[in-house]
């Protein structure tokens, strides 16, 4: 049985040649088909793996940065001769001009197999609004756009996801389905979410419906979303960006209702799930959830049913730092993810070494990380990325 329909049921039949033998199922148990995932996208990513070779399919488990103010040459040319399957825009005041001279040359690059790259953007609004130079409206702080109607919130995101369609962007980093409480608001004791106005309210309801919308918003303007930071970081104190100790939420579990709003949003059928680096006590006392299988595999894939791709944070962020940084990549893989994102293109080449060392060594992780490789060719599917054979 090949691996497409292992992972999302019998209509995802294999196609086309093999350039490395096809991965064996270690279990003929299949999956149903989610409904967020059509089975013909499957078919295509299938096809598009059995088409790779071994460095081209892992390098579909990166994504590197872009930094404005910087030189791109090193990254270009990185991605290309790595088969890199994302790129993310980073630093503050991307012009129109600036990010289509980015993703023009991005474009020019060779797609493995047919599978071009996710070309990302964090684009919330207020004070986390890269893309904000001349061709992008300025974007309000997600506590101000949870007070809009469906009807409003709808509209501003249909309009904003296609100024990023227009300047090459495919994939935005956002809603964000953190549940801030009211009283922790007030108190602005919430570093990374709370202080920053970056949750659309204080209950599940609003934070997830709003969060739906703008999915919905984005996905009119042919946007892919990412739903973060599961399962929330609406109730810890320090930013996992800064606090190389750690950042530690004691009162979420795997029950708690704050939880709803995830579950909202993925009715919504976002593209991918980012995880949160904190770790959350009631649920994992022993690891950020971006290496928690029970936070990724037992939480989000099983309680939640979420089969589509998963999406870490910055791996090179302090809160993961106990980490050697080839491991976190292949940490957040065991974990059950799929695509491990970094801010430093240092770290991410010391990461890709990593997933390749282990991929060679260890059967059971092979398994996981063409599982991974393959949800991610299929988003691409989805999103009009990946090139017809021929």
């Amino acid at each position: 049985m090949a691996l497409a329909a292992m992972l999302f049921g019998d209509g995802a039949a294999a196609l086309g040649n093999t350039a490395a033998p096809r991965t064996q199922t270690p279990t003929d148990q299949q999956a149903p088909p989610h409904p967020c995932i059509p089975v013909e996208a499957t078919a295509t990513a299938q096809a598009v793996f059995d088409a790779m070779d071994t460095n081209q399919r892992l390098g579909q488990l990166i994504m590197v940065p872009l930094i404005r103010g910087t030189s791109p040459k090193a990254t270009y040319e990185y991605v290309e001769a790595n088969g890199i399957g994302g790129v993310l825009l980073l630093g503050n005041g991307w012009s129109k001009r600036q990010v289509l001279n980015r993703t023009k040359r991005l474009g020019k690059i060779d797609k493995p197999a047919g599978a071009g790259l996710l070309i990302a953007a964090d684009q919330e609004g207020g004070m986390v609004q890269r893309l904000s130079g001349k061709g992008f409206s300025r974007i309000p702080a997600a506590l101000t756009q949870g007070k809009w109607s469906a009807k409003k919130l709808l509209g501003g995101w249909r309009r904003w996801g296609k100024q990023l369609a227009a300047a090459g962007i495919n994939l935005n980093l956002a809603p964000v389905a953190d549940v801030v409480p009211r009283s922790i608001q007030r108190a602005g004791s919430n570093a990374p979410i709370g202080k920053l106005r970056r949750s659309f309210g204080p209950d599940p309801e609003t934070a997830g419906s709003h969060a739906a919308t703008v999915i919905e918003g984005l996905a009119d303007a042919g946007i892919g979303s990412a739903i973060k930071h599961f399962p929330g970081l609406g109730r810890v104190k320090g930013n996992t960006d800064l606090t190389s100790k750690g950042v530690r939420d004691r009162a979420t579990s795997a029950t708690s209702a704050s939880i709803d709003s995830f579950r909202l949003a993925l009715d919504a059928c976002p593209s991918m799930v980012m995880i949160s680096h904190a770790t959350y006590t009631k649920i994992d006392r022993s690891n950020p959830a971006a290496f928690s299988s029970a936070v990724i595999t037992d939480l989000l894939r099983t309680d939640l049913a979420w089969s589509g791709v998963v999406i870490s944070d910055a791996l090179d962020a302090a809160a993961v730092k106990s980490v050697p940084t080839s491991r976190r990549a292949v940490r957040f893989i065991e974990a059950g993810g799929d695509i491990a994102e970094f801010s430093s293109l240092t770290a991410a080449k010391s990461a890709l070494s990593g997933l390749r060392s282990t991929y060679a060594d260890d059967d059971a992780f092979r398994t996981q990380a063409d599982a991974a490789v393959l949800r991610v060719l299929t988003l691409k599917a989805q999103l009009g990325l990946i090139e017809p054979a021929g």
